[in-house]
């Protein structure tokens, strides 16, 4: 779910104001959909933004980025992503995001892979100054993804498969007077199924299936700096090239030393339910980032030694 709320995200922040309840307008979407352009570039067919009543219909399609690609023997497909915004007033949007999507790409002779999510239910509240999600929940049913995947040594091939029936999750950020904003994320994901085969010239053939009941996972960030993290995404569209990269270089450490420590402190909880009878939870925690981490060096605008 992240790069969806990239690119919600990504969307909302560079609106400068926001009015509650007004109809919306040619005017509103146009500016939206410049900046928009920020953060996804200006190739033409990626950005489309239409009003519609007091909502603006915001599609994101990477069609003309994958047609540039032109490998041979490739090809990769992935529906376009469409969310409904509504400004809530005081830099505040409603975002959602409801229906079915799919995703895959062929290669040829080596990988295939199809996914598809049958059904998908988001809802959040954007909030611009801290370019983050003050709340959202979100719901996927019947996911399914599969793959065949040919060695081109052994020429063994291997088919794989995996059903989830449900997948869903809710998140809170609460905004910090740095900036930063301190946010929690839950995920539930139940009764999954995965099945794997492999048939070996002139060797036996290889299955299994693996049943898992549920797991839940629960993130929890101190002092994410979200808004900086998606100012630096900017300033890498507007700089494509080596060459402008290089001419601008004091701006791009400026952005990383205000992105840097992404977090102060990160943690991980993970419970496993195995059919309702095996329980594992392992736990990780992540320390802030040293890197840049120390105020003395901050101030003083350059990396420690």
């Amino acid at each position: 779910m992240t790069i969806r709320r990239i690119l919600a995200a990504s969307l909302l922040l560079a609106t400068a104001s926001s009015a509650a309840l007004a109809a919306a307008t040619d005017e509103e979407a146009a500016r939206i959909t410049t900046s928009l352009q920020a953060y996804l570039g200006k190739e033409p067919g990626v950005v489309k933004v239409e009003p519609k009543g007091d909502d603006y219909i915001v599609t994101l399609d990477a069609a003309p980025y994958i047609a540039k690609i032109q490998t041979p023997g490739v090809k990769v497909n992935v529906d376009p992503v469409v969310l409904t915004i509504r400004p809530k007033g005081n830099g505040q949007w409603d975002v959602a995001q409801k229906g079915s999507f799919n995703f895959g790409w062929d290669a040829e002779g080596f990988s295939t892979v199809t996914a598809k999510v049958a059904e998908q239910d988001w809802t959040g509240v954007f909030d611009e100054a801290s370019a983050s999600f003050l709340s959202s929940t979100y719901s996927i049913k019947n996911m399914s993804i599969n793959q065949v995947m040919t060695d081109p040594t052994t020429k063994a091939k291997t088919t794989a498969s995996s059903v989830y029936d449900t997948w869903s999750g809710n998140s809170t950020a609460t905004p910090r007077p740095d900036g930063s904003v301190d946010a929690t994320s839950n995920i539930s994901v139940s009764n999954v199924v995965s099945t794997s085969s492999t048939d070996m010239p002139g060797g036996q053939p290889l299955a299994y299936t693996i049943n898992a009941g549920k797991t839940d996972s629960t993130a929890t960030a101190k002092g994410l700096r979200s808004k900086a993290i998606l100012d630096l995404l900017a300033w890498f569209v507007e700089h494509p090239s080596k060459d402008l990269i290089i001419k601008d270089q004091q701006q791009l450490k400026d952005k990383i030393l205000a992105a840097l420590p992404l977090w102060e402190s990160l943690e991980v909880l993970i419970g496993d339910e195995q059919h309702g009878r095996d329980h594992r939870h392992r736990q990780f925690r992540v320390a802030r980032s040293q890197c840049f981490s120390r105020p003395e060096r901050r101030q003083q605008g350059r990396p420690p030694a």
